[in-house]
């Protein structure tokens, strides 16, 4: 009986260990990805109606970066759904809501036409 019980202790030790590794894995890697992986999780788990401009893609989302010119981003996600300006500063929306859920903001802040900002977050509704 000692002997099987022994057994059990260690299979029980070895899957705490595998579950311990497998969660400081996965935290190192959520921590790296953190904005993406929660916005996704959420959107999905959450639900959400979002509207996306026409040619806009995440791949050219992730290409976008502070410092392009306005040029640079209009190539890389086209036209955006609206444009704010005020004076020398501009918000360019590249996804809004359906109607008034939850949705995926994609919006990019400038200032004299080059990329100060980006706001990639999931908004809740």
């Amino acid at each position: 009986m000692n002997e099987r019980h022994g057994v059990n202790l260690n299979l029980k030790n070895l899957f705490v260990g595998v579950t311990v590794y497998c969660v400081v894995l996965g935290s190192i890697r959520l921590l790296v990805h953190l904005p993406s992986v929660l916005d996704g999780a959420v959107g999905t788990w959450w639900g959400h109606d979002t509207v996306f401009s026409k040619g806009y893609s995440e791949e050219g989302w992730d290409d976008v970066h502070v410092g392009m010119t306005a040029q640079e981003v209009e190539s890389v996600l086209g036209k955006p759904l609206e444009k704010d300006v005020w004076g020398s500063d501009e918000e360019w929306s590249y996804s809004k809501s359906r109607g008034f859920g939850s949705y995926f903001k994609r919006d990019i802040f400038f200032i004299d036409r080059k990329v100060m900002e980006k706001d990639g977050s999931f908004w809740l509704d």
